[in-house]
Order: structure tokens, then sequence, then C-alpha cells
């Protein structure tokens, strides 16, 4: 289901949320390992030269797909190519999906990982990453030395992002991170299950009280 369209932003006020979201795709496969800033609010991704995004590889339409932004929701729409586009295992044909960070993207034999920053989700963000982390040490995919490498180096520079470094660095790849991220949502940490605790009771003690 697709969401609900965004009430309609003032250019300037929508370019200044575009740049504050720095979007990017992160693409890894065998030649190729690449992170691709997406400029524009409306971006053509395929190997033409005229894509706004340009992904090299015969597997790949000439214009593959395009991914937009209206100043709260990114989507990508599925430009209708012999392949199509799998978004988070949907594949999609001519059709668009709300994308978010982290989710992954098939395009031909390529997987891809979108990123992007939210003010609004990015403390949950950082928290589902660094579970994620957690996980592929405990399941022996990356080391703790390595894992806590990761985290400086997020810590002394904004710009990077666990999930980069990650791809960047190591020999995982886009469908092992998100692995990794879907078991991360799936968990709750200690003060989310305390926190969920006291909501309930307060709305037990809200239903019981006397009218």
């Amino acid at each position: 289901m697709l969401a609900p369209l965004a009430a309609a932003i003032p250019g300037d006020d929508l370019e200044s949320r575009l740049h504050q979201s720095v979007p990017r795709l992160f693409v890894k496969s065998v030649g190729l390992k690449r992170r691709m800033r997406l400029m524009k609010t409306a971006n053509r991704i395929g190997r033409a030269e005229t894509a706004d995004v340009l992904l090299p590889h015969e597997s790949v339409s000439e214009l593959h797909a395009e991914i937009t932004f209206d100043g709260a929701v990114w989507r990508l729409r599925d430009s209708g190519g012999t392949n199509g586009t799998i978004v988070d295992g949907r594949h999609l044909r001519s059709e668009e999906q709300v994308i978010t960070r982290n989710t992954l993207i098939g395009m031909g034999s390529l997987q891809l990982v979108f990123l992007c920053t939210d003010q609004h989700t990015a403390a949950h963000d950082r928290r589902v990453e660094e579970r994620a982390l957690q996980w592929l040490v405990k399941t022996g995919r990356l080391t703790g030395a390595e894992a806590r490498q990761m985290r400086e180096l997020t810590r002394n520079d904004p710009n990077q992002s666990i999930p980069e470094i990650l791809l960047m660095e190591t020999s995982l790849g886009p469908v092992d991170w998100a692995t990794a991220v879907a078991t991360a949502r799936r968990q709750k940490s200690l003060w989310e299950r305390i926190s969920g605790l006291f909501s309930l009771f307060g709305k037990k003690r809200h239903a019981n009280a006397p009218r």
C-alpha cells in the first residue's frame, strides 16, 4: 500500500529537505562498489548515459527505475523493463513503493542499499543498525574488532555510516546487511521493552479508571 501524498512543499524548502536527507545508493557486486548521491527530487536510474544515477551493467535496463522525494517520503517506481525491480523482496513491474533507510533494492543482478537521514527516525535507525552490527558479530560474520572500528569511525565522522563502512571495507554484501537489519528490527532493546510495558500498564489503568 502506498503512503498518502504529502502536502505541496515550496521549492526552496523541498530542496533544503533533500539536502538534509543526504540520500544515496550503495551498490556492491563483482567489479562494482560505489556510493552514489541522489542529487534531485526525481532521479532516473539505469545504464543509459542520460540516467541521473548511472549503473553500467548489462542486467540493468537503460532506464530501470526512478526514485522520487516529495519532501517527506521517498518512493521507487519501476520503469517497466524486462526484469522489473525488487524492493525488500517485493517484485515491482511498473509499480511504486515507499522506501526508507536500509531498503534493499534489486536491479537486474545488482543489489543496492538505499540510505538517507531522517531526523524523526534517526535515533531509532541508529539503534537498529547497532543491533544489526551486534547480530553480525554474534553469528560470526564480523569480528568484534571490526565492529568496534566501525563504531569508532561513525563517532569521529558524522558523514560515515555503519552500512557504508561495512559494505566498503568488508566482504559482506547488501543482502547480508539487509538480513541483519531485518533481524534487528524484529528485536527490541531492553529500554524499548520496558517502555512498552509502562505504556501497556498506563492504558490498562486508564481503561479501569472510574468514569
